[in-house]
Formats: structure tokens, C-alpha cells, sequence
């Protein structure tokens, strides 16, 4: 198994599409590319729950309207402490924004990106009707 495909390995049967909504397998956790080891943010094991936690929650000179805000925050309580949570394509697009600014490491915002476009793309097998989503930046 090469290491692109240890990193992969197990994202895309996390995510299951739900019409126009998606859920998301919070608990899918960041490797090391090198040794597929699991990432630590200090003891906690690094998790996309708490990546996009963490991303909502920082502080972003672009966002100065109360309302933008105020959703961020509810989207950070939607994944705290859960195991998974149903997103739309607009919550990836602006997971998207605030993971891109939140971490510098192309190790995190690579693996998040993925994590989050897998969950657009992958039909959910009992409703022939419905199609995978595609999220631009």
C-alpha cells in the first residue's frame, strides 16, 4: 500500500450523501503522510470534528458582519462533541474558507479538502435520483 493511499484509506466510506444534504464522520482522523500515524493536537487525536471546529471559531479579518459571525459559531457547536452531523454544500464551501485560513500546513487543509469533497461526491446507494454534489472554491 503506497502512502498516498495510507492517507486515503477509509475517507470516502465515512461520508454517505443525503439528498442535498451530506453526513460527515467527524470522527475521521488526520495522518502523517510519512508513517500513516495519527496527528495529535497536543494528547487529543486530530479529528475533522475538531479541525473544523477549531477553523470556525478563529478570528478572520474578512469576516466583520455579526450575522457571518454568528453562523460560524453555530456551525462550530453543530460538530462539537459529535460523532457526525449533516452538512450542505454551502457548510463545505465555508469549512473550505475557514480551514484555508486557520491552518497553514498543506498536511491539514490537503486532508481536509478531501475529507469534505469526498462527502459531495459520493451518491448515496438507496436513491438512484439523487446526484453527488460538486463544491467549487
Amino acid at each position: 500500500m503506497g502512502v498516498s493511499q495510507a492517507v486515503m484509506d477509509g475517507f470516502v466510506e465515512h461520508y454517505i450523501m443525503k439528498g442535498k444534504t451530506m453526513e460527515l464522520d467527524l470522527r475521521t482522523k488526520f495522518k502523517s503522510v510519512q508513517s500513516g500515524d495519527v496527528l495529535k493536537d497536543g494528547e487529543e487525536e486530530l479529528t475533522l470534528g475538531l479541525v473544523c471546529s477549531n477553523a470556525l471559531l478563529i478570528a478572520d479579518a474578512k469576516t466583520t458582519k455579526a450575522d457571518d459571525k454568528v453562523k460560524k459559531f453555530n456551525m462550530a457547536v453543530k460538530f462539537a462533541d459529535k460523532d457526525l452531523t449533516t452538512v450542505t454544500a454551502e457548510d463545505i464551501v465555508v469549512l473550505k474558507k475557514c480551514i484555508n485560513v486557520a491552518y497553514e500546513q498543506p498536511l491539514i487543509v490537503g486532508q481536509a479538502f478531501a475529507m469534505l469533497d469526498a462527502c459531495g461526491h459520493v451518491p448515496d446507494p438507496d436513491n438512484k435520483d439523487t446526484e453527488p454534489l460538486t463544491v467549487k472554491n
